[in-house]
C-alpha cells in the first residue's frame, strides 16, 4: 500500500500567491479612483442640480454624514445627500420606511434615483468604501455581524453590488404593522448578507464592471430578476423549491408573508423564518450628522 507524501508549500508558492492578492487589490484601487473621478466629472453638473435643489427647498444642511462600519468593522464617516427635513436630526428609526413622513419631497425624488448616493464619491477617492461592494451598516446593526455574518466585514463596502441592486426599494419591504428594526435584523440584513457572501468570494474586476451596469440599469427600471446561479445561493433551504427564474423581491414577499404569520399567531418569529448564514455551505457647516438617517 502507498502512502502519498505530504509536501508543504513552497516558499516561493506562498509568495506567488500574495503577490497576486496584492496585485488585484492594487487593480481594484486604481479603478475605484478612475471610475469615481470619471463620475465625479460627467455627473458634476447634476451635483450641482441637486445642491440647488436641496437649498432652495429646505436650505442647510445640504449633506447628510453618519458613522457606518467599513473594512474588517473600522468606522469610517459616509456623505450622502441630505433626504430628511433638516430639523429631523434627534435619535429615531435608523431605517427609512415607506412614506417616511420624515422625507423631503425632493428627497423622495433622491431615494428613488438613487442621487443622494453621489457624496460616496467622496467616499471611494478617500478609500473608504470600493465602487463595487456590499453595503456599510451602521453601529446599530453591528450585532447583526455576529450571527453568523462577520465575513461580509472582510469585504470593503460599496456603493454598487448584488444587494443594492435587487434590494434597492428597501423601504417598500417593511410588511405593514411590522417593527422595522426587528423585521431588518431577521429577514432583510441576513438576506442581504447572504447575497454578499454568495458573490464576493469569487467576484472579480470584470465581474464588479458587470454589477455596474446591472445597477445602472435596475435604476433605469430595467428588469432585475436575480442570477439563478446567485438565487440558488442566496434562498434559504426551506425555501429551496422557488423557482430559479424568481425576483428577489418574491423571495422577499414571501420572506414577509411568513413573518406576519408568526406575529399573528403570537408565537414570536419562528427560527425557521431567519435567513441562515453559511452560504457556502447551503450552496450649519453644510452636514447634518445624525442616526435618524439610513439607506
Amino acid at each position: 500500500m502507498s502512502v502519498t507524501e505530504y509536501h508543504p508549500p513552497v516558499q516561493g508558492d506562498v509568495r506567488h500567491a500574495f503577490g497576486e492578492a496584492l496585485r488585484g487589490v492594487r487593480q481594484r484601487r486604481v479603478f475605484d479612483i478612475a471610475v469615481a473621478a470619471l463620475a465625479v466629472a460627467v455627473l458634476s453638473p447634476v451635483i450641482i442640480l441637486v445642491i440647488l435643489a436641496i437649498w432652495i427647498e429646505t436650505g442647510r444642511p445640504i449633506l447628510f454624514s453618519q458613522m457606518r462600519l467599513g473594512y474588517r468593522g473600522k468606522q469610517f464617516r459616509i456623505y450622502k445627500f441630505r433626504k430628511f427635513y433638516p430639523e429631523n436630526t434627534a435619535p429615531g428609526c435608523p431605517l427609512t420606511v415607506r412614506n417616511d413622513n420624515r422625507m423631503t419631497p425632493v428627497g423622495r425624488f433622491l431615494e428613488k434615483s438613487k442621487l443622494d448616493e453621489l457624496p460616496q464619491l467622496w467616499n471611494v477617492l478617500r478609500g473608504d468604501m470600493s465602487f463595487v461592494g456590499p453595503r456599510p451598516e451602521t453601529p446599530n446593526f453591528k450585532d447583526c455581524f455576529d450571527q453568523g455574518f462577520s465575513r461580509v466585514l472582510e469585504y470593503r463596502p460599496g456603493i454598487l453590488g448584488p444587494s443594492q441592486a435587487f434590494v434597492r426599494n428597501e423601504s417598500s419591504l417593511y410588511p405593514e404593522g411590522a417593527d422595522p428594526v426587528a423585521y431588518y435584523k431577521s429577514v432583510l440584513f441576513p438576506l442581504k448578507a447572504r447575497m454578499d457572501l454568495a458573490y464576493y468570494q469569487n467576484g472579480s474586476l470584470t465581474s464588479d464592471i458587470g454589477w455596474i451596469i446591472r445597477c445602472f440599469l435596475v435604476v433605469f427600471g430595467f428588469n432585475s430578476n436575480c442570477p439563478p446561479k446567485l438565487l440558488m445561493k442566496v434562498r434559504s433551504n426551506q425555501h429551496a423549491e422557488a423557482p430559479a427564474s424568481w425576483h428577489i423581491a418574491d423571495l422577499v414577499k414571501l420572506l414577509a408573508a411568513e413573518y406576519e404569520r408568526e406575529l399573528q399567531s403570537g408565537m414570536g418569529l419562528n427560527a425557521n423564518l431567519r435567513i441562515k448564514a453559511n452560504p457556502i455551505t447551503r450552496f450649519g457647516n453644510g452636514i447634518s450628522s445624525s442616526s435618524t438617517e439610513r439607506s
